[in-house]
């Protein structure tokens, strides 16, 4: 029980140190609310894409019309070599996972121990 309650601790600082900061007024840059737009439309274009498949019951021709729309499959389908990219791309994608990982990790040891010194470490997770 002194875990569980131990565990909720850790993570309530975890995400308390995540979101310091973030809702103080004019802490919005240019560059992150034109990249946070851009991430929600690439976002929203992938959920368009998955939903409007034949099996769902779409019309061929606006399939054909959301293909030409897609603009991750143009670009792949007009390269030369769209497979090598793609493997580039997953890779760097699994890679920037995979230290996120390792940075979330780091953090949550650094709060558990109370020695959060490297403030580096928590500024990269914002």
């Amino acid at each position: 029980m002194i875990k569980i309650q131990k565990l909720r601790e850790q993570a309530f600082g975890f995400f308390y140190v995540l979101t310091e900061r973030s809702d103080q007024p004019g802490n919005e840059s240019r560059f992150r609310t034109t990249f946070w737009s851009l991430l929600y439309l690439v976002d929203a274009g992938q959920v368009i894409s998955t939903m409007a498949q034949s099996a769902y019951g779409w019309h061929p021709e606006v399939l054909v019309y959301l293909d030409k729309l897609d603009v991750f499959k143009t670009i792949f389908t007009s390269l030369p070599n769209a497979n090598l990219l793609g493997r580039v791309l997953f890779v760097t994608a699994t890679a920037l996972v995979s230290i996120t990982a390792v940075n979330i990790a780091a953090v949550v040891y650094m709060l558990q121990t109370g020695a959060a010194t490297r403030v580096w470490l928590i500024t990269t997770l914002r």
